[in-house]
This record gives C-alpha cells, structure tokens and sequence, in this order.
C-alpha cells in the first residue's frame, strides 16, 4: 500500500518507507511528482511578441448616441427596459422638464452611466441612494420621499457613493447645478406628468 510522504516532493513512498517509482499516480488530493504540470519560464510567460491588434467592426445602432450626434438625444430606448418619457414640474418650475423613469432592476443598475450628460432628470424608483462611480459627469441628486416631497439635494462628483436615506423612496437625478435652477430643494413637492 502506497502513502504520500510528507516531504517537499510529495512523491510516494511504500510501507516501509521506500521510495517508489515515479510512475505510480497517488490516489486522492495529492499528486505525485510525474503528475506535476511543468510551467513555461517567468520571462517568457506573457511575452507580447506575435500578437496583433484585433479592430472590431460593428455596424451602428441607430438607438445608441453616437459622436456627433445632438446632446438631447437618448442612447437607451424602450427595448433597453427604460421607461417612457414623463415631466416633472414644482412651484416654481416655468415650464414641465423631461424625465425618464427607471423603474426596473436593469434600468436603475445602469441610470445615467454611459452617457454625457442628460437632457432633463432621470427618476430612479424605488431607491433611496446612488453612486456616481464611473459616471462622466457631476450630478445633483434629489431624494425624494413616498409622498414626493424632496427630503435633501446633494451634488455629487464622479466616483462617490451616497449614503442611504431611510425615508427616500425615489430618487431624481439631472446634471450638476439643475435642480436649483428647477426650485428644487428640501420641503418642495415634485410632480410627475405622464406624456
């Protein structure tokens, strides 16, 4: 009967504790030495030379924002689970601002990552914080409670994460600067207008 010895090598050894051939494979977690699998050398693993760059072409989606492209246009579209569009108005909004709903899991996990900037406000409901990692620009971020009365508006750079706000149950995210130009602040009821 063969045992695995306790040395370095781990290759097997017999009863009385001579060492056996190579060739005998060790049954169970450890491998006997013929079993080991032989690595190239640390100099010539990852060695770039031979390798070319590969260029993807792809046609273009009409429905994704390409360069040149106006700033207003949306790059997601009802096939990306985004809800239709809406407005929101407060006391002292002059005139509706657009908005879009993300009410589904996918739609809320990716709000305004990817894009440039955004046309009006994006709602993200249910949800009672936000992160900004990996966004492009600065946003202003407005929780909003079950009744839709604003309960505080932050303005977050890229790369921060909110903490959460126990009685937020939506959140309203625009560009940077805005909500105050919108009258967005704490105390304020914000309605929301099917198109």
């Amino acid at each position: 009967m063969a045992r695995a010895s306790a040395c370095h090598n781990y290759s097997p050894k017999s009863a009385d504790n001579t060492p056996m051939g190579p060739e005998a494979p060790i049954q169970g977690l450890i491998m006997a030495e013929s079993q080991l699998i032989r690595r190239e050398p640390r100099r010539m693993r990852g060695d770039p030379t031979g390798l070319h760059p590969v260029v993807i072409s792809a046609p273009t989606c009409p429905d994704v924002l390409q360069a040149g492209d106006a700033r207003g246009a949306r790059p997601l579209d009802a096939a990306a689970n985004f809800a239709a569009m809406a407005t929101f108005t407060t006391p002292e909004t002059p005139e509706p601002v657009p908005l879009e709903r993300a009410e589904s899991a996918r739609s809320r996990r990716r709000g305004l990552l990817g894009r440039d900037g955004i046309e009006g406000a994006l709602l993200l409901s249910p949800a009672n914080s936000v992160h900004t990692v990996g966004m492009r620009f600065a946003i202003d971020v407005a929780y909003l409670d079950r009744k839709s009365r604003v309960l505080a508006v932050r303005t977050m750079r890229p790369g921060r994460v909110g903490l959460p706000r126990p009685r937020a149950r939506r959140v309203l995210e625009a560009e940077a600067g805005a909500m105050e130009r919108w009258g967005v602040r704490r105390g304020v009821r914000v309605t929301v207008h099917e198109v």
